[in-house]
């Protein structure tokens, strides 16, 4: 085949596992300490990478790099994991975040992983600030954002 969307499209079996909903499960897998060694998440991230929709990517080039700037990027922030702290959750139009609170809850800090256009990334960012202003209207906070798809973060914060 000379196409590589021809490839993608005939694949008989794709996975159904949506890019979001994977990026949802690391973050919390993450976040409680269940991955908490770097093999482990390769491991991971290789093993639930074949369960991926590949009808998400526009060939099999994107596919494939994908994954490995997953890793990469995964591996990069895995330092800053598991979450110390009372911990919570909540999803934001889909997208899971996990954050923290710290010194007797007058500090939060939050982390979202997502993918998608620069548009949705800003609605998400906006709708995740929303909530954290919501239950810290007075307290400091900081909401980490990574597309690890890319290796694109975004931080704000908020100091009281």
């Amino acid at each position: 085949m000379n196409n590589e969307s021809e490839y993608i499209q005939q694949q008989p079996y794709p996975g159904t596992l949506e890019l979001q909903s994977f990026l949802n499960d690391l973050l919390r897998q993450l976040s409680t300490g269940k991955i908490d060694q770097g093999s482990v998440l390769l491991r991971t991230v290789k093993k639930k990478w074949k369960q991926i929709n590949v009808h998400e990517f526009s060939s099999v080039y994107l596919y494939v790099s994908t994954m490995i700037t997953i890793m990469d990027e995964a591996l990069k922030l895995l330092p800053a994991f598991p979450l110390q702290g009372r911990i919570y959750t909540r999803y934001v139009e889909n997208i899971f975040m996990a954050g923290t609170e710290t010194n007797m809850g007058q500090t939060a800090q939050a982390w979202i992983f997502f993918s998608g256009s620069n548009e949705r990334k800003q609605h998400i960012m906006f709708k995740a600030i929303e909530y954290l202003e919501t239950i810290h209207p007075n307290n400091s906070w900081t909401l980490t954002a990574a597309d690890i798809t890319t290796g694109e973060r975004f931080c704000r914060t908020k100091y009281e």
